[in-house]
């Protein structure tokens, strides 16, 4: 397997769990049941619909399309499959919309930088530790020597003991009560 094949399964896997969470909380969140049908059905769609969206990189306003999109779908799909009263006397359907919106635009938020976030811990791991963690899609930092890790490595451990050990309270500035 490629590691582009790799990346876009992986995109393609968190797009699709977090469209399906985010239209089941908000269905649920207004009294609508869900049947097994239903939830197969939404799972399923969820999941062709971020495999067919997810081949590059997520942009903002391709995040927010596919979420805000799918959960409409998602939504009508549990609708007809497992019924909606909206009934809920907490959430009305305009409270219910906004939240979809601001849920819609937080997840879109996550998932459009998730990428970054992992390649930036991946370099810096294998910058600190040496090691080479497979992160499919992540660029591939050069060969370390031992004694460029070594070094790094010290720097590191020499700064986490600075933290933990040396800092606190000057000397002599304790209470003499």
């Amino acid at each position: 397997m490629t590691p582009g094949r790799s990346l876009h399964r992986t995109r393609a896997a968190l797009v699709a769990s977090t469209l399906l969470v985010l239209t089941l909380a908000g269905h649920s969140a207004g009294n609508g049941a869900v049947t097994l049908a239903g939830l197969l059905a939404a799972t399923v769609l969820s999941t062709a619909l971020a495999v067919a969206t997810t081949r590059r990189p997520l942009s903002w306003r391709r995040a927010i399309t596919v979420l805000l999109g799918g959960e409409a779908l998602l939504h009508l799909v549990l609708t007809f499959t497992s019924g909606h009263g909206h009934t809920s006397t907490a959430i009305d359907g305009t409270t219910m919309v906004v939240a979809h919106v601001l849920a819609s635009l937080v997840a879109a938020a996550v998932l459009v930088r998730a990428e970054g976030i992992a390649a930036a811990w991946s370099a810096y791991l294998r910058a600190t530790v040496g090691a080479s963690l497979p992160v499919p899609g992540a660029p591939h930092a050069p060969a370390h020597s031992p004694r460029h890790v070594s070094a790094c490595a010290r720097r590191t451990l020499a700064g986490i003991r600075h933290v933990l050990v040396l800092r606190g309270p000057p000397r002599g500035s304790a209470c003499t009560c």
